[in-house]
Parts: C-alpha cells; sequence; structure tokens
C-alpha cells in the first residue's frame, strides 16, 4: 500500500468510521479479522486482529489487541514487516469502512411515547401548569376481556415546572 491510501486511510479513521478487513481464509466469518479504530481522547488508534483459529502459528484461536500512534499505523500500512500476525495490513484493497454513524440511543420518555396507545397521547400534558411539554415517565395499559374495559396509567414530568402529574382512567 502506498503512503498516499494509507494516509487516506488514516484520514476517514479519525472522522469515527471502523476499519475492518476480513482474513485472508475462506471459511472465516464476518467477525474475524483486523479491527481499526481511532481514539479522539488520547489521539491513537487501537489496532484488534481476532481469530478463532489461528492456523498460521498453530495455535487455537488469537485475540490481540495493540495501542499505536499514527506514525506506527503509518509504518503498518506501508512497510512489509517482519510481524506474521499484521502482514495483512501492508495489502491494498482488501478492507471496508463502516460509514453509518451510530443512532443516538432513545430515552425512556422517546421509548414510552413509541409504545402507546394512539388515544393516549393527548393526555400528555401536566396537570399543575396545563403545559405540553412534557416527558413520560411511567405508562401501562391493561385490557379487561370480560367487561371489555382499558385501564390506563401514565405519568409524565413536565420540563416546564418540573412536577410530576400521573393519570389513570378506564375507557
Amino acid at each position: 500500500m502506498d503512503r498516499i491510501e494509507a494516509q487516506l486511510i488514516i484520514d476517514i479513521l479519525k472522522t469515527g468510521s471502523r476499519y475492518y478487513r476480513p482474513l485472508d481464509r475462506e471459511f472465516s466469518s464476518e467477525d474475524e479479522g483486523f479491527f481499526i479504530w481511532y481514539r479522539p481522547e488520547s489521539d491513537d488508534f487501537v489496532v484488534r486482529r481476532y481469530e478463532t483459529d489461528d492456523w498460521a502459528v498453530h495455535r487455537p484461536g488469537c485475540d490481540e489487541e495493540m495501542v499505536v500512534s499514527e506514525s506506527v499505523l503509518m509504518r503498518l500500512f506501508t512497510e512489509y514487516g517482519r510481524d506474521n500476525a499484521l502482514w495483512p495490513l501492508y495489502d491494498t484493497n482488501r478492507y471496508r469502512f463502516d460509514f453509518d454513524t451510530p443512532q443516538p440511543r432513545k430515552t425512556i420518555g422517546q421509548a414510552i411515547r413509541e409504545s402507546m396507545h394512539a388515544s393516549d397521547l393527548g393526555s400528555l400534558r401536566c396537570s399543575h401548569c396545563a403545559s405540553r411539554d412534557v416527558e413520560p415517565t411511567e405508562y401501562s395499559s391493561d385490557v379487561n376481556p370480560a367487561r371489555a374495559r382499558r385501564y390506563v396509567h401514565l405519568a409524565v414530568e413536565c420540563t416546564r415546572c418540573g412536577r410530576t402529574s400521573v393519570y389513570e382512567w378506564d375507557d
């Protein structure tokens, strides 16, 4: 691999994407191979090599991880080394990146809103200041099939006044 390609890979890693290079074996799984990611807090790179069966050095499995600087990573990409565990990083065009940015985790309130019955969404308001700027904290909806009634429990926290409102009803 030449220095231009190696520098492009390093620049992509610094954007938060992860590097993945599969093993050279025909029957290796997707979780085996070389993984590289950037740690901005310490300005270094983590190089991980994972194999379930390391047939090259005749040992059962391999899970090695090392932290390297940008200059050492450049050397791993551009110079054919003596370390037989890392020599595949020198090869070109056998890698890919995960350009998908991770989605932020949903808050409890967002998860509750998505699970709420459509007719209950109108009850998301504060009983103290009548604000609709609330975050649901508890929700349950149970159906009694004998009486064909639905019982609802809803608790919301107002983001304006900071107080909690609790509602219970049946319909």
